[in-house]
């Protein structure tokens, strides 16, 4: 488990300091809605921006999964990131999970992972704000 934390932590970061720009309007309004929905059956641990820009972490038993924020103007950019250690009740082979990220009601990044022989899966995406 503290291995699927470390790699979402890192993924999440890494996600964050790579990101480029989207066109966009620092004054439109920042409504993001993240969502994870797919087949996969095991826990994900789940780590996303919070409206402070801040990393939050959550397990999710069972998708799909949503978490709806309005992100604060001074923020740069956000992520989501899920995955499983193939150890800590993990899917099965095949299954798949999609996060996508939504800038007011429109989605904005979107990415598909499968889940390997093991169960093991992870995935992230991030998502920058012109300021």
């Amino acid at each position: 488990m503290k291995k699927t934390i470390y790699l979402l932590v890192f993924s999440l970061s890494f996600c964050l300091i790579s990101c480029s720009s989207d066109d966009d309007s620092a004054s439109e309004p920042r409504n993001i809605k993240y969502e994870i929905t797919g087949n996969y059956a095991g826990r994900l641990t789940v780590v996303y921006s919070d409206k402070g820009g801040n990393s939050q972490t959550i397990n999710v038993n069972s998708l799909p999964w949503s978490e709806s924020l309005t992100v604060d103007s001074d923020i740069s950019a956000i992520a989501l990131a899920a995955g499983n250690s193939g150890v800590d009740n993990p899917g099965a082979e095949g299954e798949s999970i999609t996060l996508k990220i939504y800038r007011n009601g429109e989605v904005v990044e979107e990415s598909t992972a499968t889940a390997t022989d093991n169960g093991f899966i992870e995935l992230g995406i991030s998502y920058s704000f012109d300021l």
